[in-house]
């Protein structure tokens, strides 16, 4: 049974419930991760077939770091590595480490853009990135980046918010759908 790996925080909880079951019924076995380093640390021992991203929190941490202890290689693996993968933007509305997260300002979305399209139009197998059109509004800002940057990716806009289980759903389907067209 092929396996996918699927991110999940707080505000992608309902999401990946739906996107779990999806892929259950769909035949999949699902392994999901609150943290999308250690979901990409799994991915190099080559066990899974596709990547759900639903939540790409960490590169938020980015924004701040003005100490240089986070790692820059989040949203790289799967990439490198070729395997389909969707990904989305579950807790990007707000950027910094834990003690001092705060709003994405306008200026931040912008820079989250430009990181998550340098890295999905880097990767070498197929992506896809789905983005929910009832989203906070600095998120539109990121959504605005994002089409600006990208090219040669696939950006679908979904009528939702992120944690709804059909935009879970929807993400499952598309990237199963992703990985069929690659075999």
């Amino acid at each position: 049974m092929a396996k996918i790996a699927l991110t999940v925080c707080d505000s992608t909880a309902s999401a990946a419930k739906a996107a779990i079951n999806a892929f259950q019924v769909l035949g999949y076995e699902v392994e999901a991760f609150r943290s999308g380093r250690e979901m990409e640390a799994q991915l190099r021992f080559g066990r899974f077939a596709g990547v759900l991203d639903l939540s790409t929190a960490e590169l938020a941490e980015e924004l701040d770091d003005r100490s240089g202890s986070v790692d820059r290689n989040r949203l790289t693996v799967a990439g490198l590595l070729g395997l389909p993968q969707v990904i989305s933007v579950g807790g990007l509305d707000r950027v910094g480490r834990a003690e001092n997260r705060r709003e994405a300002t306008a200026e931040d979305c912008d820079r989250l853009g430009q990181i998550i399209a340098e890295r999905a139009c880097a990767a070498r197998g197929p992506t896809a990135i789905v983005l929910p059109k009832s989203a906070p509004d600095q998120l539109h800002a990121l959504f605005q980046s994002l089409h600006n940057w990208i090219a040669g990716v696939e950006i679908v806009e979904f009528d939702g918010r992120i944690d709804d289980a059909a935009i879970g759903r929807f993400a499952a389907r598309h990237l199963v759908q992703m990985m069929k067209k690659g075999n």
